[in-house]
């Protein structure tokens, strides 16, 4: 009797390897999208930084754009803030394209809070919080930036005043027009 040449892949073998390979395609696409997810809330984050620091600047220029720190995050006083469009067309802020859809731009605004510089400290200088509203086509948050004063004491007892940047997320609290 003749043996046949037997050679080729079995159905099972075939179906195997189909199965890996989809596998590993669909936790290359999870990763992407992830990725692609992280990059576009880092854009936003980088957006929101980006229009504090113009209207820092903005407000060097403008110090009457600025209310009391505690008034800062009151929504009545969301009319008094620097929208991202007065910032672009004044050259503070470029950019203001919405990182998930570049044919728009994102609107917000920003409210300066001012901060009053300790009277003990004749050299202190005037700090500023920051509260921006974003709102883009499919992200809306609002960030608040400020600066957290506190005393601490070393090993020897010393107290000394730290100042440690803060940095607040909200999705909830966002005003859009």
């Amino acid at each position: 009797m003749k043996h046949l040449n037997q050679k080729g892949f079995t159905l099972v073998e075939i179906i195997g390897a189909i199965t890996i390979l989809t596998i590993m395609t669909v936790l290359t696409i999870t990763a992407f999208v992830k990725y692609l997810d992280w990059s576009r809330k880092k854009s936003f984050d980088t957006m929101a930084k980006s229009a504090s620091t113009a209207a820092e600047q903005y407000i060097m220029d403008y110090p009457h754009a600025s209310v009391p720190e505690k008034e800062a995050t009151d929504p009545e006083n969301y009319k008094k803030g620097i929208s991202f469009q007065t910032l672009a067309d004044e050259g503070y802020l470029n950019g203001i394209q919405d990182p998930a859809d570049p044919a728009h731009n994102c609107s917000g605004k920003v409210i300066v809070g001012f901060i009053e510089a300790d009277e003990d400290n004749s050299r202190a200088l005037d700090q500023y919080m920051f509260v921006v509203h974003e709102c883009c086509s499919n992200f809306k948050a609002r960030y608040i930036y400020t600066v957290k004063t506190y005393e601490t004491e070393d090993r020897y007892h010393n107290i000394k005043v730290v100042r440690k940047p803060v940095e607040e997320i909200s999705l909830k609290e966002v005003i859009c027009e």
